[in-house]
């Protein structure tokens, strides 16, 4: 039994815990889903997550459950991605390979916190998603505690401790985190209500950073209850293009 199912038993019971923002950001997605949709996902990176089995994998899995699914991503390892119907490489500077106005939903998954350039992204967001189309995001919170303590700990330094604290996590998952594009205050800015009808709440879920010590976890599982939303460490935003 590892670390994470002692300190929360009812993952053995599903494979999930009553807090699992993947369960929630994922059952929201589907519920929006139509077999007639193109979907795009950015940032869809090599699909490892999706290899996990059981339930969580068949709501994370996209394809076969709308008519197309279109992976973007900077890394051509997305070649590889078995979720996808298609994958476009990222060219720095240049538009995505997608027609305007062409796709129904939008969505990205603990990738907006990388995003180096805001302002290109939500232009092609705006560009390519349709009118009446959706916008679907999970990341994290610029200012929930995960993401302070990670800007205060030297770049060199977050390979190691991510190793010690998400043994689990595989070094080629790691990436630079630039945080322009990941608290209430950028949505609100950016997807006004003339343009969006949006919702925006924060989510703490398994606190797995905190993976190598079961007391620890629960005693993160308990500061993340009364945390207030503005300060969780995930963000979810859902919104549709008016």
């Amino acid at each position: 039994m590892s670390k994470i199912t002692k300190a929360f038993p009812e993952i053995n019971f599903g494979g999930f815990s009553k807090n699992d923002g993947t369960l929630a950001f994922y059952s929201r997605l589907n519920a929006l889903l139509t077999d007639d949709m193109i979907v795009l996902e950015i940032g869809c990176g090599r699909g490892a997550a999706h290899a996990v089995n059981g339930y969580k994998s068949k709501l994370r899995n996209i394809k076969g459950k709308v008519r197309k699914v279109i992976g973007v991503d900077i890394d051509p390892i997305g070649e590889c991605n078995i979720s996808l119907d298609e994958f476009k490489l990222i060219v720095e500077k240049q538009k995505f390979d997608i027609p305007d106005n062409s796709i129904d939903l939008i969505f990205s998954d603990f990738v907006f916190e990388h995003i180096k350039d805001p302002h290109f992204l939500l232009s092609e967001v705006n560009r390519t998603l349709k009118p009446g189309g959706y916008l679907c995001v999970r990341t994290t919170n610029r200012w929930g505690y995960v993401s302070i303590i990670s800007r205060l700990i030297p770049d060199r330094f977050h390979r190691i401790i991510l190793n010690k604290a998400q043994s689990f996590r595989d070094e080629i998952d790691v990436f630079p985190a630039y945080y322009r594009m990941n608290t209430h205050r950028y949505f609100k800015e950016n997807f006004g209500p003339n343009n969006w009808e949006v919702a925006i709440w924060g989510v703490n879920g398994v606190p797995t950073y905190f993976s190598m010590s079961v007391f620890l976890m629960k005693v993160m599982d308990k500061i993340n209850n009364i945390i207030p939303n503005r300060y969780a460490n995930s963000l979810f935003v859902f919104a549709r293009k008016k």
